[in-house]
């Protein structure tokens, strides 16, 4: 039996990055790409409704989500504090959908410590940023002796495997995947089973590479 993976590119909102609204209003960044980001979830939520899943037979793969004890309880805490995403995935749950394992951590949990040390916005005086930049140097050439498995920049492809061999190794026959992962992974070309035939909704794949386009995300 053929296996469905639906690709839904995704841009992450500023509470995906651990802002409150208040702090992301505040910031020139998030106070730009808000409205796009809003209209772009309001796009995926509404092509994913037209395919009238019966989400008991879902298992959505998510950007950045590892095993933990409790993941309903994680993902509707989420949800509260303005994740477009997870109010999604929460959504999909209660309908029945099986939220899966998704990354290794040990790809991800450094990666994304010195993202957030930079910011994609500025923090301190404007002189601060030249330290700043020299710190993450440092960092970056510290993780990359400790991790062989390469740089912060290569690990993007990493996970991106690592993903497409989860999805491949845990998809169940019959089943259909939705796959939510940030518009700059390239998942869908790690998937070789010719038993998983990849679906894209033509609706958020434009929207979503016309923001990375006009905001350079």
């Amino acid at each position: 039996r053929m296996r469905l993976l639906i690709w839904v590119p995704v841009i992450h909102n500023y509470a995906d990055m651990g802002l409150t609204k208040e702090q992301a209003m505040a910031d020139k960044h998030f106070r730009e790409i808000d409205p796009a980001v809003e209209r772009l979830w309001d796009v995926i939520g509404r092509e994913i409704a037209k395919l009238n899943l019966d989400y008991r037979n879902v298992q959505i793969y998510m950007d950045s989500w590892f095993p933990c004890a409790n993941p309903v309880r994680y993902v509707e805490l989420f949800a509260s504090k303005g994740s477009r995403n997870f109010e999604l995935i929460a959504r999909y749950i209660r309908q029945g959908a099986e939220l899966m394992a998704t990354e290794n951590i040990f790809h991800f949990i450094i990666p994304k410590f010195l993202f957030r040390f930079v910011g994609m916005y500025s923090w301190g005086p404007y002189w601060f940023w030249d330290m700043k930049v020299k710190i993450i140097l440092v960092l970056s050439s510290f993780y990359n002796q400790l991790n062989p498995l390469g740089t912060v920049s290569s690990n993007m492809k990493l996970r991106d495997q690592y993903v497409a061999n989860r999805i491949d190794e845990s998809l169940k026959d019959g089943k259909i995947g939705l796959l939510f992962m940030g518009a700059k992974h390239e998942v869908t070309d790690y998937i070789t089973a010719q038993d998983i035939k990849v679906i894209m909704l033509p609706a958020v794949v434009l929207e979503a590479y016309r923001l990375r386009a006009e905001f350079n995300l």
